[in-house]
């Protein structure tokens, strides 16, 4: 009971100390209340609301976009110019088989590509396309792709050549997280696995599914129209757009033999150590002449 009754009293004790509801502090609240006529209570923020939260969000995102940040639009553009880059360059790493691509020479945000087919329904077919990366790449949405000429494909679009990307990134597109190089990848995947759900071209759909024998003749005359068409002029002047030339032995064997024998070229190992030195320098009076001495 003793000990009991000491715990009260100390803590009470600590209670008077510590706490800021003393009558003394009370006073002085009341007093500056009544001078100044705000209370000095310490209270915490209300918690706000959904649509308080909704709001404050919409307002910082809109504050962190590059058209009302100076310091987003200065570094926007440099950023974007890196984040490409590294894309480029994590691609060639990758060698996707049968896929070649390369950015235009004018417009870094165009990259021209083309796909070589080599066995299944779609063999021997060679097929150019156009893939646009939006401008803020990449925290904007997902770039866009077309065929040129369209390729009849149930996910191909038979009037624009689209192939939309819905199905390739069923989540949508996360920066960070996906990358140009997966959209490249698919592109060379459907041409070996497809179905006919979902399709972009209802007709390619509809035969596929009367038979794989009236779908694969169908694609034959398809491969055989487009090839014939490869060595044709480009409406597009870019130096980077895909051109197909006819075989010429002087030009293209040597280029062949070179690829197939598999010679890389030599590479220049670069010292960075700091140079020995060799000996003694001499300039002849007069002239421009340098003789060396070692030692």
């Amino acid at each position: 009971m003793f000990k009991s009754q000491n715990r009260s009293s100390f803590a009470q004790q600590l209670k008077n100390k510590f706490s800021f509801s003393s009558p003394q502090r009370d006073a002085n609240r009341n007093l500056n209340k009544r001078t100044t006529g705000v209370s000095g209570d310490k209270r915490m923020p209300q918690i706000p609301s959904p649509e308080e939260e909704t709001m404050m969000h919409q307002s910082l995102k809109d504050k962190m976009t590059p058209n009302n940040n100076e310091y987003i639009s200065s570094y926007g553009p440099l950023f974007l110019e890196y984040s490409i880059a590294a894309e480029y360059n994590h691609l060639k790493k990758t060698k996707i088989p049968g896929v070649y691509c390369i950015p235009s020479y004018h417009d870094p945000l165009i990259w021209f590509g083309v796909v070589f087919i080599r066995q299944g329904v779609y063999q021997n077919g060679v097929f150019r396309f156009t893939m646009t990366i939006p401008p803020t790449y990449p925290d904007g949405d997902c770039p866009s792709l077309v065929f040129t000429p369209p390729v009849f494909h149930p996910f191909i679009d038979p009037t624009t050549g689209a192939l939309p990307l819905a199905r390739a990134f069923g989540n949508g597109w996360k920066p960070n997280v996906n990358h140009l190089w997966q959209i490249l990848l698919y592109v060379r995947r459907i041409f070996y696995k497809f179905d006919s759900k979902d399709a972009t071209n209802p007709q390619a759909a509809e035969l596929l599914l009367t038979g794989s024998d009236n779908y694969r003749k169908k694609i034959e005359g398809v491969i055989s129209e487009i090839n014939n068409t490869l060595f044709d002029d480009l409406d597009n002047d870019d130096p980077h757009a895909f051109r197909f030339r006819e075989w010429n032995d002087d030009l293209h064997q040597p280029i062949k033999e070179s690829m197939m024998s598999g010679k890389e070229e030599p590479v220049v190992k670069r010292s960075f150590e700091k140079p020995k030195l060799s000996g003694l320098s001499y300039i002849e009076p007069g002239t421009s002449w340098i003789f060396s001495k070692e030692t």
